[in-house]
């Protein structure tokens, strides 16, 4: 096979890894009322790695923006409660 074939393939892998993830962390949250922070370090890998494994890297500029965007919104209304 074609080496865009591999990449195809491991990038969709990287992304069921992350739904499942994702699905733990729902349901640890729905719980415990809790998000471990590794699971947010593996999230946050997970992204670059799928950034890089389908050539989508050159959007990170602004994926990462918007996260902190939200991050900043989200913290003010934290802030006030």
């Amino acid at each position: 096979m074609p080496d865009h074939i591999h990449q195809v393939y491991l990038a969709n892998s990287i992304l069921t890894i992350t739904a499942v993830i994702l699905f733990h962390a729902a349901m640890t949250d729905l719980k415990h009322y809790r998000i471990r922070n590794e699971l947010i370090a593996v999230l946050a890998g997970l992204f670059l790695l799928h950034a890089l494994v389908s050539g989508r890297w050159p959007g990170m500029a602004w994926n990462i923006g918007l996260a902190l965007l939200m991050f900043v919104v989200l913290l003010y209304f934290y802030s006030r409660s």
